[in-house]
């Protein structure tokens, strides 16, 4: 059975999806597809994944078809707050290895099984040794498989499959460089038997141990990019661009759709919510959507949208009505933009009203702006 996205306590940041989950809610996630073999693709948005998102669509997208994306970052933290969305708790993808090493495992009576892949030369087998020589049995590493350099022509190459298959693993951790790895997986994940997947390249050379963890005092103050520098000062630049980037974001984007929430959230947020469905033409389904759509008050919206993308043959969300809505909506359109590209289905909001329309934009789901409606 397919996972039911819509039942998510996902919020749109940026046009990404960022999942309210703790580390221990995570951990379950794995230990649950472990035992069942379920697929799960977990990506863990931070400053970077957040800045690439907005320049490189296939980059959101590999974002937007993950299972799970907890907040991994201080700047994502930072919007969210900004934007009142109730994700306040970093859950970084370098603390997963020793969150599940200190957790339950799948079944009780076996380790969960993970396999590295990517790294530098080196990296991966030192990592693997550490894993495997830690104190505790929870976790254990089955294989750590060096690509080289990983070309167009390796991105789909089969025998590496081959081999990433029969190590058995639970869980493939992916370092490849963050726009291969979440390409890699994203023309991959569907032909590994591994079931939990994610692309966690800094954390390789944690447990490697070729590059420092920051302290825990400088990770709580959300310092840890400059430690970062300290031991790789390559990443400076990077660190330089994206937090431009994000200034700018913050200016023209961010803190004006904070104020127009807070203006809005008076008024707009003691009006009732109003969702209905319309069959169009040859199947073509129509949400229609008026009033306040509160994060409280989304039910309506989530039956709605689950049954539109599991019996339309298009769908239009038509929001003339619509007159304010918060980060929770907007993280349920997100969803219902998953389940449409999966099926190859058209979907278009159209009727919002230029406030809603520069919402809509701020927010990052300007691309899904159609006409007036009639």
């Amino acid at each position: 059975m397919e996972d039911d996205d819509f039942a998510r306590r996902v919020y749109c940041v940026l046009g990404v999806p960022i999942d309210e989950i703790s580390m221990a809610g995570l951990v379950g996630h794995i230990n649950r597809a472990a035992l069942t073999r379920k697929s799960l693709f977990i990506s863990t948005p931070n400053l970077n994944y957040l800045m690439l998102s907005q320049r490189d669509p296939a980059f959101r997208r590999s974002l937007l078809e993950s299972n799970i994306c907890p907040a991994d970052g201080i700047g994502v933290l930072l919007i969210c707050r900004i934007l009142g969305i109730p994700v306040t708790l970093r859950v970084a993808g370098s603390d997963l290895p020793a969150a599940l090493q200190a957790s339950q495992v799948p079944a009780g009576d076996r380790p969960l099984r993970i396999a590295f892949f990517g790294g530098e030369r080196g990296v991966g087998e030192r990592a693997r040794e550490a894993v495997n020589g830690g104190d505790t049995d929870r976790l254990v590493c089955v294989a750590a498989i060096d690509p080289g350099v990983m070309t167009t022509a390796k991105m789909d190459d089969s025998a590496v499959l081959e081999r990433i298959n029969a190590t058995g693993a639970d869980f493939l951790l992916v370092a490849l460089g963050a726009q291969n790895g979440q390409a890699w997986l994203m023309g991959n994940r569907r032909k590994l038997t591994v079931p939990v997947v994610s692309h966690l390249g800094a954390t390789l050379n944690f447990l490697a141990g070729t590059v420092r963890r920051a302290p825990a005092g400088l990770r709580r103050l959300g310092l840890e990019w400059l430690w970062r520098i300290g031991q790789e000062p390559y990443l400076a630049m990077r660190y330089l661009s994206d937090g431009m980037r994000l200034l700018g974001l913050l200016l023209s984007r961010v803190a004006p759709l904070g104020l127009w929430l807070r203006w809005n959230e008076k008024g707009g947020g003691t009006q009732g919510l109003s969702v209905w469905l319309d069959t169009e033409q040859a199947g073509h389904i129509k949400v229609v959507i008026a009033g306040a759509a509160r994060d409280d008050l989304l039910e309506p919206v989530v039956v709605a949208f689950r049954h539109a993308a599991q019996t339309g043959d298009g769908i239009t969300l038509d929001v003339r009505g619509l007159q304010f809505f918060e980060m929770g909506f907007a993280g349920q359109i997100l969803m219902l933009e998953k389940a449409a590209l999966k099926q190859n289905l058209p979907l278009v909001i159209v009727g919002a009203s230029p406030s809603v329309t520069r919402a809509l934009k701020w927010c990052g789901l300007k691309h899904l702006l159609g006409k007036k409606a009639a």
